[in-house]
């Protein structure tokens, strides 16, 4: 059997399931539950790289409103509440290829909480994202996690971890 690299082959995604836990909110900047429906995921959350005042920040859109705010990962962290692991595969898979980066993964979530706090959690519920190493959203054991659905996702520094309690 011959493998393919990942830049002549399609991407496998592999099975994951997640489930669903609940835990109380802190400090609430945006919005109020909205359920699961897509269409009711109104914050889109990434990390900003373009060179500028925001390089290296949190962006959060209101995909309602346009209404754009950067958050310094150095000071704040995000709590992110029925959230989906959004990407588009095609430009990650040139990017993982050695195309120049740009803008094609985010999270889509209902709810965004602002903490002016870190709260530590462990390495094994991190979910991770760069197209040089993998073009999907991997979580603590490096599988696919693109499209995935998670009711906490919270940040911390730069990073982001999944809630094992929600």
């Amino acid at each position: 059997m011959t493998t393919l690299s990942p830049c002549t082959a399609g991407v496998v995604r592999r099975g994951y399931s997640v489930r669903n836990r609940k835990i109380g909110v802190v400090m609430v900047k945006y919005g109020g539950f909205l359920g699961w429906n897509m269409e009711r995921l109104t914050y889109q959350i990434r990390f900003h790289l373009a060179k500028g005042k925001n390089f290296m920040k949190f962006q959060v859109k209101n995909l309602k409103t346009g209404e754009v705010e950067y958050f310094d990962p150095d000071t704040t962290s995000l709590v992110l509440y029925d959230c989906v692991l959004k990407n588009q595969k095609t430009t990650a898979q040139k990017i993982n290829c050695g195309a120049n980066k740009t803008v094609c993964a985010w999270v889509r979530a209902s709810k965004v909480v602002i903490l002016n706090t870190k709260t530590k959690m462990g390495k094994e519920y991190e979910v991770s994202y760069n197209p040089r190493i993998a073009p999907y959203w991997r979580d603590f054991e490096g599988r696919d996690i693109d499209n995935e659905s998670f009711g906490e996702i919270r940040t911390m520094g730069r990073s982001l971890f999944t809630n094992p309690n929600y």
